[in-house]
C-alpha cells in the first residue's frame, strides 16, 4: 500500500521557508537594503577612482591630492561626534537622506567643476555627512528588530553594501573612459534613485520610542554616553582591533611588492578576492555568528586577525599574503555585525544614535592610527615588524574581549530597551 503524506508532516521547501525568514523582518528594512545596494553602485562608480579624476582635471602634484583624505577622515571624525545626537533628535531616516542627497550633489557639482578649491570644499562636504550612513542605519535597524535578529540584519546590511561596491567601480571605470563628467553626472543620478527609494518605502523608526523614551530623550547628551564606563572600555578594545584592520588592508601591497617582488597586478587580485569575500560569505558568517555570544565572537575574530598578521609576518609569496588577507576578511565578516549589535543592546533607546556614533569613532581613530603605527614599525624596526606588532596589537584586542565578557558581560548584553527584554 502506497505511503501517503499527510499535510502536517510534510517538510516546507526552500522557497517556503526563505519567504517565512523573509517576513520576520519589516518590508521597510528590505528597502533600505535595496536603497543602500543601489547608493553603492553609485557612489563607488566614482569613489575609488577620485585621486585619478583629480590628477586629470587639475595636474596637481599627488601630495596635495593625498593631503585632502586627512582633512577628509578629519571632518568625518568630528561629524561622527555630531551624528549621534542630531539623528536622536530629529530622525535616522533624514540622517540617510541627508547623506544620499548630499552625496548625489558633491557629485552633480563635480560634473561641472574644474576648480581645484572648489573640489576641496565639495570633498568636505562628503565628509560632513558620510558619517551619518552607517550610524544612522545602525540605529534604524536596533530601533526595528529585536536583540536576536540585530547581527543578521547588520550582516545583510554590510552585504548589500559589498555587491554595490562590487557593481560600482566597473561601471565607473567603463564610464570615466568616455567622459569624467558623464560618470560623476550618472553616479549623481543613482545615488538620487536611492534617496528616492528611502524617502518612499522607508518608514522613521525613531517614531516608535516610548513617551518616556522621547522625554528622556531631550534630556540625553554625550556625557552620558561618556558615563558607561563598561561601554567605554568595549570601544577602546574595538578601536585597537580597528588599528589591525586598515594595517594589513593598507600595507600589505606595499609590503608584498617591495620586500618579496609580487607584481602590482597580484596585490590587486588579492584585494579583489578581499573584497568579494563579503558579497559572498557576508550572510552565512553572521548568521554563525548570531548564535553566540557576542564578545565571545569578536574575541574570536580578533584571533584570526593575529592569524592573519602572524601568516602575512612569516609569508614570501603571493598564496601566503593571500591566506593572510583572506583569514583577516573572516575576522572582519563575524567582527562588524557583532560589534553593532552590542552598541545597539548596550544603549538605550532614546540614545542609539549616540551609542552608534562613540563606536563609529572608535573606527575611525583606528583607521587613523593603523597606518601611522604600521609605518613607524616599518621604519624604525624593521618592515616584518609591522606584522608582529599587528599580532600583538590583535591579541590585546582578543584579551580585552576576554576581560569585558567576563567583568561587564551583563551590562553590554543586556539592553536597556524594552525589545531586547
Amino acid at each position: 500500500m502506497a505511503r501517503t503524506v499527510s499535510p502536517a508532516n510534510k517538510q516546507p521547501t526552500l522557497v517556503a521557508r526563505l519567504r517565512a525568514a523573509a517576513r520576520t523582518y519589516p518590508r521597510s528594512f528590505w528597502a533600505l537594503l535595496a536603497a543602500f545596494f543601489l547608493a553603492l553602485v553609485g557612489i563607488d562608480a566614482v569613489w575609488p577612482l577620485m585621486t585619478m579624476y583629480a590628477r586629470h582635471a587639475f595636474d596637481v602634484p599627488l601630495s596635495k591630492i593625498s593631503s585632502v583624505y586627512t582633512f577628509y577622515a578629519l571632518v568625518s571624525g568630528l561629524a561622527t561626534v555630531a551624528a549621534g545626537a542630531v539623528i536622536d533628535r530629529f530622525g535616522r531616516k533624514l540622517g540617510i537622506l541627508a547623506v544620499f542627497i548630499g552625496s548625489s550633489a558633491v557629485f552633480f557639482g563635480m560634473s561641472l567643476n574644474r576648480s581645484y578649491s572648489i573640489w576641496i570644499g565639495l570633498m568636505l562636504g562628503q565628509a560632513l555627512v558620510w558619517p551619518f550612513l552607517q550610524i544612522s542605519s545602525n540605529s534604524m535597524v536596533a530601533d526595528w528588530l529585536d536583540r536576536r535578529r540585530r547581527t543578521m540584519a547588520y550582516g545583510m546590511i554590510i552585504f548589500s553594501m559589498s555587491a554595490g561596491g562590487v557593481i560600482g567601480p566597473t561601471l565607473g571605470g567603463f564610464l570615466m573612459e568616455r567622459s569624467l563628467s558623464l560618470a560623476f553626472i550618472a553616479a549623481a543620478g543613482i545615488v538620487l534613485a536611492a534617496a528616492g527609494v528611502v524617502l518612499v518605502f522607508v518608514r522613521e523608526s525613531l517614531g516608535k520610542l516610548a513617551p518616556q523614551d522621547q522625554k528622556n530623550e531631550s534630556k540625553a547628551s554625550i556625557r552620558r554616553v561618556l558615563r558607561d564606563r563598561p561601554f567605554l572600555g568595549f570601544c577602546s578594545v574595538y578601536a585597537v582591533h580597528s588599528v589591525c584592520t586598515i594595517m594589513l588592508m593598507t600595507l600589505l601591497p606595499v609590503y608584498a611588492n617591495e620586500q618579496h617582488a609580487i607584481r602590482e597586478s597580484q596585490t590587486g587580485m588579492i584585494l579583489s578576492v578581499g573584497a568579494l569575500m563579503p558579497v559572498i560569505f557576508q550572510y552565512v558568517a553572521a548568521r554563525i555568528a548570531s548564535r553566540f555570544d557576542p564578545l565571545r565572537v569578536l574575541t574570536v575574530g580578533a584571533m584570526f586577525y593575529a592569524a592573519a598578521m602572524a601568516t602575512v609576518a612569516v609569508g614570501t609569496t603571493f598564496w601566503t599574503f593571500l591566506v593572510g588577507l583572506c583569514l583577516l576578511q573572516i575576522g572582519l565578516l563575524i567582527s562588524a555585525p557583532t560589534a553593532a549589535t552590542i552598541a545597539a543592546n548596550a544603549a538605550p533607546s532614546a540614545m542609539r544614535g549616540r551609542y552608534m556614533s562613540l563606536l563609529s569613532l572608535a573606527g575611525w581613530i583606528g583607521f587613523g592610527l593603523g597606518p601611522l603605527v604600521g609605518g613607524l614599525l616599518n621604519d624604525h624596526i624593521a618592515p616584518v615588524a609591522t606584522w608582529y606588532g599587528g599580532v600583538i596589537l590583535s591579541l590585546a584586542a582578543a584579551g580585552g574581549y576576554l576581560i569585558l565578557a567576563g567583568q561587564a558581560r551583563a551590562r553590554i548584553l543586556t539592553a536597556a530597551d524594552p525589545q531586547a527584554q
